[in-house]
């Protein structure tokens, strides 16, 4: 992942070259999928598209509060509604604002949402994460699953 500021940067000033040489050197050097975390997600997800990457592997905030979610919530929602985009969603418990579960219904909302990034603080935390957010995503084969 392109870490934030520098794809925010680029989003501001709209720099298509430097995303299009980031996303050549990851997919022909390193064999990978590039991915951009940002959070500006509405327009990243808006400018990655316009800039000709197909489906572009984007980490940004999204949560039922809106959280971090710039410029508004309402532009980062319509922005997964009108461009292709695989999203990594982050932020999603908005600061600890927000229980799994709540966050866990809003994000299955969003069908291009495929996983999510959080952090926890213990042992019941990562439970109670697991428990809302296992419906919503299949592990990729090969990978394991959680726990029982």
């Amino acid at each position: 992942f392109l870490h934030n500021s520098l794809t925010d940067l680029a989003v501001a000033l709209e720099m298509k070259e430097i995303i299009h040489m980031f996303d050549d050197v990851i997919r022909n050097k390193f064999l990978a999928t590039p991915g951009y975390c940002t959070l500006t997600g509405g327009r990243s997800i808006a400018f990655l598209s316009k800039s000709g990457l197909a489906n572009p592997l984007v980490m940004a905030p999204f949560n039922p509060l809106g959280y971090q979610m710039s410029p508004s919530k309402a532009v980062c929602e319509s922005a997964l509604e009108a461009f292709p985009a695989q999203v990594v969603a982050m932020s999603v418990l908005a600061g600890g604002a927000v229980k799994p579960a709540e966050a866990a219904a809003y994000l299955s909302k969003f069908p291009v949402i495929k996983s999510v990034i959080l952090g926890a603080s213990s042992r019941r935390h990562i439970q109670e994460s697991l428990q809302a957010f296992a419906p919503l995503f299949k592990p990729a084969p090969g990978n394991i699953g959680h726990p029982p």
